[in-house]
């Protein structure tokens, strides 16, 4: 008999503001373990333990790998490194991004969902695109609780909407509501059943695959290249959630490849912008040696080429401005 005492919290942006009102209210006594994973650039130095600290009765850490799992700890994401549970462990590790995060929602989700059943409670909070609908949807196939924050609530609502748009949640709270159910349901003894939970054809500590591995998983490649590696990817669809995935091990829900797709448009338009530009600098600089040096024949249809390749320029920056206004 124990408790849902493995919470696995989400966020992406508004994370930072949000997470220290949900931890500042969780109990001194909380019987469980908290594990936090907020999209950050990779290249930034983490505070989100010192600020959980400064208010919070439970104490926050940047776990090592293969830390033991304490109850009431709070164990934070470290930029650009997962965050996952294995074997009553902490894993932190590197590899491939999924929905173009390192950490991911999604890794940690389905890892303890996996490991601990039933005990796991999944909770997403504020942010942008899909990621952490996959995950909190193998959280409930697995036995465990889902609580998403109301995206009406939510500073930043499309992560909780796609959350509820992919998972039928258990709980659907603004934030201040959320810590005192997850004291309650830590604190409430379950008693625990022998769930069988869907087979997890990936795993963080072995992502690439052969191709004929990923042809007998997933079937033939979907036709859409990976925007992080430029590998085909496979379509994974798993009741109404939907993800996508390639031999490196880069996963996408179809919100984050789109925004991936949507960046890899905008940098090459902005790379025919910059070619087209500095061949119309050639083309003038090569228009006034020929006039300096009395070599007339050719100037004129050197500015020529060089005026129509400014103008194709401007065409194409109009473009990329629209999409980026998109």
């Amino acid at each position: 008999m124990t408790g849902h005492d493995i919470v696995v919290v989400g966020a992406s942006a508004g994370g930072v503001e949000a997470l220290p009102k949900l931890t500042d209210e969780l109990p001194p006594d909380f019987p469980g373990s908290v594990f936090v994973v907020v999209h950050l650039s990779a290249n930034a130095e983490s505070f989100l333990p010192d600020i959980i600290n400064r208010n919070g009765a439970l104490r926050a850490v940047h776990p090592v790998d293969r830390q033991k799992v304490e109850r009431g700890l709070i164990y934070v994401a470290r930029p650009d490194h997962h965050l996952w549970l294995q074997d009553s462990r902490v894993r932190v590790t590197t590899g491939p991004r999924i929905n173009r995060h390192r950490p991911a929602v999604d890794a940690l989700f389905e890892s303890a969902a996996h490991v601990y059943k039933q005990r796991v409670i999944g909770v997403i909070l504020t942010g942008s695109l899909g990621d952490g609908s996959a995950g909190l949807s193998m959280v409930k196939k697995c036995g465990g609780v889902t609580v998403v924050q109301d995206p009406n609530d939510a500073l930043v609502s499309s992560m909780p909407a796609n959350a509820l748009r992919e998972v039928k949640p258990d709980h659907i709270l603004p934030l201040a509501e959320i810590p005192p159910l997850l004291a309650q349901l830590a604190g409430t003894k379950i008693k625990l059943r022998n769930i069988k939970c869907p087979r997890m054809r990936f795993f963080m500590d072995t992502c690439s695959e052969r191709p004929d591995q990923m042809q007998r998983k997933a079937g033939p490649p979907s036709g859409v290249i990976c925007p992080e590696c430029g590998g085909p990817l496979w379509e994974l669809r798993d009741g109404r959630v939907t993800k996508y995935r390639c031999l490196v091990g880069h996963s996408f829900s179809p919100e984050s490849l789109l925004d991936g797709e949507r960046e890899e448009l905008e940098r090459a338009l902005w790379t025919s912008i910059k070619i087209l530009e500095e061949r119309s600098t050639l083309l003038k600089k090569l228009a006034f040696e020929a006039n300096e040096s009395g070599r007339f024949r050719g100037q004129r249809t050197l500015k020529e080429r060089a005026a129509d390749l400014e103008k194709q320029a401007a065409v194409i920056r109009k473009m990329a401005k629209k999409i980026v206004c998109s």
